[in-house]
């Protein structure tokens, strides 16, 4: 029930912010683990950015390959003060229930082919690099300093079909890392499919199928992530977004 009332309410307060799966399970799991503010995380195909909100009022997060024309403003993470007690739909209009996290929070959809972003924040009307992210680049145009952070994006391929026989998915991640895949076609088993890493943080894997229409994710050092190499997705039975793909 503890677990179920925080979800419930953080759904509530968050609402639909974009079109990233943000009312997940695995998405509300991920904000309740954090304690401070920290570098870019990567959830399914978007960076999460956080800052520090009891010290700053107001944060936004805008990007060099959008030329800084747009600001992102962080939200807040709001938790239940009495985290036992059922949710109910007054809880949200009733401030005394609810307590600040100190956190706040962006989550931005990466556009597919980038494999990094570089981006400011601004931190109650001051532009500034990331204080939580050490890596930082001098732009030679302007003389800024960037904050820079890695993209789920640094490698991508479609899933295809093989020989319409076989389905083939492909995944780039740092060589020696451990990918696995898994869909309805394995009764969604995270460990049962592992892709081989076929060149130099390339990992691929092919499965014999039959003509169909499939959903499936994969599993980067045991954390979901959907492929990114694959605009295709659907909405799974539990509410979680996943991929899809058709052997015809």
């Amino acid at each position: 029930m503890k677990k179920l009332s925080v979800f419930l309410l953080l759904i509530a307060i968050i609402g639909n912010l974009n079109a990233l799966d943000l009312q997940s399970y695995q998405f509300i799991d991920l904000l309740l683990s954090l304690s401070k503010p920290t570098a870019p995380i990567t959830f399914e195909d978007a960076l999460v950015f956080t800052s520090d909100g009891s010290r700053n009022r107001k944060v936004g997060v805008s990007f060099a390959h959008e030329k800084f024309a747009k600001i992102y403003w962080f939200k807040k993470i709001l938790i239940p003060i009495d985290q036992t007690e059922p949710f109910n739909e007054k809880a949200k209009f009733e401030p005394e229930r609810v307590k600040d996290s100190g956190l706040l929070f962006y989550a931005y959809e990466v556009p597919p082919g980038l494999r990094e972003v570089e981006y400011r924040l601004i931190i109650d009307g001051l532009w500034c690099g990331d204080p939580v992210n050490p890596l930082r680049r001098i732009d030679i145009n302007s003389g800024l300093e960037l904050s820079v952070a890695a993209t789920p994006h640094r490698f991508a391929a479609p899933a295809e079909a093989v020989d319409n026989t076989r389905l083939r998915v492909t995944y780039g991640a740092p060589s020696g890392d451990y990918v696995t895949l898994a869909g309805d076609f394995n009764g969604w088993d995270p460990f049962l499919y592992r892709l081989k890493e076929t060149e130099h943080g390339v990992y691929r894997i092919e499965l014999p199928l039959p003509a169909g229409t499939y959903r499936y994710v994969l599993y980067h050092n045991g954390s979901r992530v959907l492929d990114p190499g694959n605009l295709e997705k659907v909405y799974a039975p539990g509410g979680s977004v996943v991929n899809t793909v058709t052997l015809d």
